[in-house]
């Protein structure tokens, strides 16, 4: 049996007193009221302070500012509990309203045993080329014919490595205060890009919290696309002693003379893909085991490996707009990077995931901007060049690439779905859109497009009958030859398996044309019972039967 987790919290007034509230409960005596602290159940998605504060003001109206967490503990029942952490914090705080000059607010935090280590993936503060770049698209009106120029002019004033601008160390520090209020009481792994912006934007958040290096880990491989660069000149960073000697960090996978030294290229599209391959089986390792690491060593991080390590609450990354961009397509697509899909992250927004080791990830929230006002607010409209992470759609010929599946709904059963939907939308209703007969034992023939993430096309090939089936397009990529592609595709099959002709049961008034005019598909049906090869089947559609010699 699994419980939804829950929170208690004791409200400490004047003279050392706590607030509670009388009530009758199960399992007691009908006459004898009893006293309980005011708590309830977390709602779905709801996290567990916030649950608290939501309890507080129901049951007892009472709005408080701050709140201390006592730990936690796992229920067997409503009653019987035990402690699994110690509290901290000095419990300190006035109340926003309510009884006396200044309650104070203490919380236990649910746990739920399945829920995992939540995951904080965080972009970094305002940076001045962040600014650079909005004051150069507004000068053109970031129209993009100018493109280009606005580019290169970017290109020339930029920095290498810049600094927060002065609204980005704000920002940083409104972070801090929501991270402090947020992460208090939990075990945190916070983890940074080298490139000082990145650093700059946790650091605050790190000193509220009390984390050292035991706690703070760069990574050296979780810097912006592009690298270390400045027009065509490139840096080596800076070195693991620099960033050890003025952050409270540990650095990981920094080369000793800069973290960007092992290449004198700046990096492009190729090998930001490698890089994030390489950096996301250091998140995996990381989350799999609890200890980051350094190439293959772990030394002076603590136990480690196989579950057995150092265990986090909460893991925090702290990096770039592009370069998470890359990091969350990685998650949700599996490293279909170049599909239709894009990921735009505000200055300091967070997106939360959830790991659990045999459940993989659940997303829990993206881009929340929620502890900036809105004149703080930077990095996170159209306006900021996010589009040009996305592939174009427009649709040509070049785009679609057709794939060869045996046995689609077993060696991809989401295409085999998409594939199902897609002939339910554009095949007319008297038509079964799909029978798992005809599947089972027919080649398919898929075209994908949007780097091979949509579904445009498909086609079957029948052994049993030598038979084509099924040609279907959606309408933004007809009139190109992708339906010609996939007959060509079902020809090749018919050939493999030995036949010097192929049969197709075309709709005489939709797709007869197509056939004959376009794939040189002949009538001439041999059976007495369909004159030259024209019948009317059992659902009410003018068919007839062509052939094409192969």
């Amino acid at each position: 049996m699994e419980e939804r987790g829950g929170g208690q919290g004791g409200e400490e007034g004047e003279a050392g007193k706590f607030l509670v509230f009388e009530q009758r409960k199960y399992g007691y005596e009908r006459s004898s009221p009893n006293l309980a602290p005011i708590g309830g159940l977390v709602e779905l998605g709801e996290e567990t302070l916030a649950a608290a504060k939501r309890e507080l003001q129901e049951e007892a109206g009472l709005v408080l500012s701050s709140w201390t967490p006592l730990g936690r503990k796992m229920s067997s029942n409503r009653g019987n509990s035990s402690s699994t952490s110690p509290p901290k914090g000095n419990g300190g705080g006035k109340a926003a309203g309510g009884i006396g000059d200044g309650p104070q607010a203490i919380i236990g935090e649910g746990n739920d045993p399945h829920g995992g280590t939540e995951v904080l993936f965080i972009r970094h503060a305002e940076s001045r080329n962040n600014v650079l770049h909005a004051e150069v698209g507004a000068k053109y009106n970031f129209d993009p014919k100018y493109l280009k120029q606005m580019e290169k002019e970017v290109a020339s004033l930029r920095s290498e490595d810049a600094d927060l601008s002065d609204k980005g160390h704000a920002q940083a520090e409104l972070l801090g205060e929501h991270l402090e209020e947020r992460l208090r009481g939990r075990r945190v792994l916070v983890v940074s890009s080298p490139m000082q912006r990145a650093i700059k934007t946790i650091l605050p958040a790190v000193t509220r919290l009390g984390l050292g290096p035991e706690a703070f880990a760069c990574y050296g491989r979780y810097f912006e696309v592009g690298g270390c660069y400045l027009q065509d000149n490139v840096f080596k960073g800076t070195t693991r002693a620099e960033l050890e000697g003025k952050y409270p960090l540990r650095c990981f996978d920094v080369h000793e003379d800069g973290w960007y030294a092992y290449t004198t290229e700046r990096e492009g599209h190729a090998q930001a893909l490698l890089r994030c391959e390489l950096a996301w089986l250091w998140i995996h390792d990381l989350l799999m085991t609890g200890v980051p690491s350094d190439g293959t060593t772990r030394e002076g991080w603590g136990e480690g490996g196989g579950g057995g390590g150092r265990k986090y609450d909460t893991i925090v990354l702290v990096g770039h707009g592009e370069f998470m961009h890359y990091i969350m397509k990685k998650i949700v697509g599996g490293g279909a990077l170049s599909s239709a899909l894009g990921f735009m992250h505000g200055n300091t927004a967070i997106t939360t995931l959830q790991y659990h080791p045999s459940r993989g990830l659940l997303v829990r929230g993206l881009n929340s901007l929620e502890h900036l006002p809105r004149d703080l607010k930077t990095g996170h409209t159209l306006a900021d060049g996010w589009w040009e992470l996305v592939p174009s759609l427009q649709p040509s010929i070049d785009s679609p690439l057709i794939h060869r599946f045996e046995d689609l709904q077993r060696e991809e059963p989401g295409l085999y779905t998409a594939s199902q939907a897609l002939r339910q939308r554009y095949l007319p209703p008297s038509l079964p859109p799909y029978l798992s007969d005809v599947d089972a034992h027919s080649v398919h023939f898929v075209a994908l497009a949007h780097g091979q993430s949509t579904v445009v096309g498909v086609a079957l090939y029948d052994p049993r009958f030598n038979r084509l089936r099924q040609v279907i397009v959606i309408p933004a990529f007809r009139r190109q030859g992708l339906g010609s592609g996939l007959v060509a595709s079902v020809k090749g099959e018919a050939r493999r398996y030995g036949h010097r002709t192929l049969c197709v049961h075309a709709p005489v008034e939709r797709m007869k044309d197509f056939y004959v005019t376009k794939n040189s598909f002949e009538e001439g049906g041999r059976e007495r019972e369909k004159e030259a090869g024209v019948y009317v089947d059992k659902r009410g559609n003018k068919c007839q039967k062509l052939w094409v010699q192969l």
